[in-house]
C-alpha cells in the first residue's frame, strides 16, 4: 500500500484513509458513517516537484458505496473514470515503485544520493579525532564558510557595533567544572578559547560574565552537590552571574532535586542575594521543576532548549521541498501570546533559550538567550554511547546507573560534510556559519536575544 505521507484525501472536510488504490478507484476508511459526500479531494505526493497534486472528484464523476462496517470504522470504495486521477494514479505508483527498487539495490546514502542528490560519496571522508573535527570547523578549514571568514579577517568585527548583549559560556561536564576551580578566572578564559582554536575571534575579546552550570540533556552530568556549591562560591567570588542547567527530571530524582533547590535558596539567602533582583537562573528542561521552584524567590525559572521544540537537523537541506519552505520552521509555539502569557503568569517563566541551528529563527519579543554554535538534534536517556562502549552494541541501550563517563573521552564522529558528532546521550549538529557571519549574530541580537551562550567546549 502506498504510504500515507504520499497519498491522502478528505471527504469535504474529513480527513480520509486511503486503503486500496487503482487506476479505477480506491477505497478508504472513515471512523464515522458518511452520510452524503459533496466532493471528494484525493492528494498525490509530486517526487519531481516537491509537492502535491490534488484531485476533486464530485458527485457525478464517481459511484460510492460502503462495503465494510466494524464497531471501530467505516470502509467505502470509489469508483471513477477521471482522467487526471488516473494520470496521478500512474504517477505516483511508478514513483514509489522506482523508490522502492532503489531502496532494494542499496543503503541509505545510495538512495539518498539518487533521490535527493545526497552526496554519498562523502560518507567516506571522517576526521581522526573530534580534537582534529572541532579544529577543521573553528578555523574554517573548507569551502562552505571561507567567505564569511575573508569578510570576517578583513573586517574584524567590532564588538561595540552590536547591540550591547550579555556573553556566556557553558561549563557542563566534570572535567570543566575541575578546570573552573583549578585555574584562576583569567587562565580559564583563555584557554576556554584558546582550547577550542578561536583565541582570536572577536567574541573571545569581550568579557564573560556569565556562566551556565550542570547540562541540559544528560542528567549524570550535573556536579555533586559539594562540587556544585564549590563552584558557585568561586563564580560569587569573581562576580560572575551564574544559570544552572538542568535536564529532564527522572521520577526517582525528584525528591533529590527538591532538596537540592532548597539548600540553593537557602545558599543565595545566605549569601545576602536580593529576591526578584539577585536571582540563580534555573533552566526549565521538565514540567515537575516550575512546581519544585514555587516558594523559592531567589531563584528563576527559564525555558531550556529541551522544552523549546523545532526541527533541528543538518540533514534538512536533503528533504523534499525544505528548500521552498524552510521559512515556515522559523517560529514554534513560543511565537504565540497566549503560550507567551501562560508561561509567565503560571509559570514565571519570562527568559527562553534558543539554539543557532543552521537556518534562521524568528525570536519572540522579550529577552531572550542564543546558544552557539553547537545545537542539539536529539538525545536518550537511554545512552546510545554508553551501550558502545559497554557491549559493544550501540543498539543495547540502557539506563545508566553509576555511569562511568566515557562520554569524557569517547564521541562518536560522523562523516565530516555532516558537520554533526555524538557528544555523551545526544547529538549535536554545527552551525557553520554563526561564529563567521556578522550579519546573522547582529539580527539576532536586534530581534530580541540580549545574551550569546557560546558552547564550543562540548
Amino acid at each position: 500500500m502506498i504510504p500515507f505521507g504520499l497519498l491522502g484525501g478528505f471527504c469535504d472536510h474529513l480527513e480520509i484513509r486511503i486503503t486500496g488504490l487503482s487506476e479505477e478507484g480506491f477505497s478508504f476508511r472513515v471512523p464515522e458513517k458518511i452520510e452524503k459526500a459533496a466532493c471528494l479531494e484525493i492528494c498525490f505526493f509530486d517526487f519531481s516537484a516537491d509537492c502535491y497534486r490534488k484531485v476533486q472528484l464530485a458527485e457525478k464523476e464517481r459511484e460510492m458505496k460502503l462495503t465494510e462496517e466494524t464497531p471501530f470504522f467505516f470502509i467505502y470504495s470509489v469508483w471513477t473514470k477521471n482522467g487526471e486521477y488516473r494520470e496521478q494514479v500512474k504517477r505516483l505508483v511508478t514513483d514509489y515503485d522506482n523508490y522502492i527498487s532503489l531502496k532494494l539495490a542499496g543503503d541509505d546514502a545510495y538512495l539518498s544520493e539518487k533521490m535527493v542528490g545526497y552526496p554519498a560519496e562523502l560518507d567516506e571522508v571522517y576526521a581522526e579525532s573530534f580534537e582534529e573535527q572541532k579544529k577543521e570547523w573553528f578555523s574554517c578549514v573548507g569551502d562552505g564558510i571561507q567567505e564569511c571568514r575573508n569578510t570576517w579577517e578583513h573586517k574584524k568585527w567590532n564588538i561595540t557595533d552590536f547591540p550591547e548583549f550579555e556573553l556566556a559560556i557553558t561549563i557542563d561536564r566534570p572535567e570543566l567544572y575541575y578546570d573552573f576551580l583549578q585555574k584562576d578566572w583569567t587562565r580559564f578564559c583563555h584557554d576556554y578559547w584558546k582550547n577550542n582554536f578561536l583565541e582570536h575571534h572577536t567574541l573571545s575579546q569581550k568579557r564573560v560574565t556569565r556562566i551556565y552550570i550542570g547540562n541540559q540533556f544528560c542528567h549524570n552530568l550535573f556536579p555533586k552537590k559539594k562540587l556544585l556549591f564549590q563552584v558557585l562560591e568561586k563564580a560569587l567570588e569573581n562576580n560572575l552571574a551564574v544559570t544552572l542547567a538542568f535536564t529532564y527530571i527522572r521520577d526517582h530524582l525528584l525528591e533529590e532535586i527538591d532538596e537540592l533547590l532548597q539548600e540553593l535558596e537557602v545558599w543565595c539567602q545566605s549569601r545576602e542575594k536580593e529576591a526578584g533582583k539577585d536571582q540563580e537562573e534555573i533552566i526549565v528542561n521538565d514540567w515537575a521543576m516550575p512546581l519544585l521552584l514555587q516558594g523559592k524567590p531567589h531563584l528563576k525559572p527559564v525555558l531550556g532548549v529541551l522544552l523549546n521544540k523545532r526541527r533541528k537537523d543538518v540533514r534538512l537541506p536533503y528533504k523534499h521541498g525544505i528548500g521552498n519552505h524552510v521559512d515556515s520552521l522559523a517560529e514554534n509555539n513560543l511565537n504565540c501570546g497566549f503560550y507567551q502569557n501562560y508561561l509567565k503568569n503560571t509559570l514565571n517563566i519570562q527568559r527562553f533559550e534558543f539554539e543557532s541551528c543552521g537556518y534562521k529563527v524568528t525570536i519572540p519579543d522579550g529577552h531572550h538567550s542564543l546558544h552557539l554554535p553547537f545545537f542539539q538534534t536529539n538525545a536518550s536517556q537511554y545512552c546510545t554511547l554508553y551501550a558502545c562502549c559497554r557491549y559493544g552494541d550501540r543498539g543495547k541501550q540502557e539506563l545508566p546507573e553509576n555511569c562511568p563517563n566515557y562520554c569524557d573521552k569517547k564521541v562518536f564522529l560522523y562523516p565530516k560534510h555532516l558537520k554533526m558528532v555524538g557528544r555523551y546521550n545526544s547529538l549535536f549538529g554545527y552551525d557553520e556559519k554563526i561564529l563567521w557571519d556578522e550579519k546573522q549574530l547582529q539580527d539576532y541580537l536586534e530581534q530580541g536575544i540580549d545574551r550569546i551562550v557560546v558552547n564550543v567546549s562540548l
